[in-house]
């Protein structure tokens, strides 16, 4: 073993039943803690390099099978413009020995240009056309600091955390809205 701190063995095990009973023990287990994440940092990078050489290859190899699959598929689907030309009623789905040909509609999309303009168009002619939902953040602002303090402490004792009905500042019980409050997390963090 060697006189840096951070040199820990990490085969080595602490006897079951082990606990932490001292701030030496608490400082070599996240001296440990801290070297078995470089170690698992060092395979990762490790293990990203020989994907990105993996993948890379692979790549490669897709896309040169990939680009003689769409010559293919342009080839028939010029035959098939062809067939069409001769037969206007021709099927949509046409078979050969090794497989179908097919043609289907193109498929129809609406997308809006100009959200402003269509929502003023639609105010007027029909408003059903607009959807409405509601604003979490909004809402979150509806919350009095004082509720929200207690509820916090609640969570803070429990370990499922803690929820309620919302209350705004007016004394109101907001319908249909449950305010939460999840678990303290813990956790140990080392360099």
């Amino acid at each position: 073993m060697s006189d840096d701190p951070w040199d820990v063995d990490l085969d080595f095990e602490p006897a079951e039943g082990f606990r932490v009973t001292t701030d030496e023990q608490a400082d070599g287990q996240l001296r440990r803690m801290a070297r078995t994440k470089r170690e698992i940092e060092r395979i990762e990078a490790n293990a990203r390099r020989e994907i990105e050489r993996i993948t890379a290859d692979k790549n490669a190899a897709v896309k040169t099978l990939n680009d003689r699959v769409e010559v293919c598929k342009l080839r028939l689907v010029d035959y098939r413009r062809q067939l069409e030309l001769a037969d206007p009623g021709l099927p949509k789905t046409y078979k050969l020995n090794y497989g179908t040909i097919t043609r289907r509609a193109g498929s129809t999309s609406v997308s809006v240009t100009d959200e402003d303009e269509f929502v003023c168009w639609a105010l007027e002619a029909d408003p059903s056309l607009l959807s409405v939902s509601p604003s979490k953040s909004a809402i979150r602002a509806l919350t009095t600091a004082t509720s929200l303090d207690v509820l916090k402490a609640t969570a803070a004792k429990s370990e499922t955390g803690a929820s309620t009905r919302l209350v705004s500042e007016d004394g109101e019980e907001v319908p249909g809205v449950e305010l939460s409050v999840g678990p303290d997390r813990y956790d140990a963090f080392a360099p």
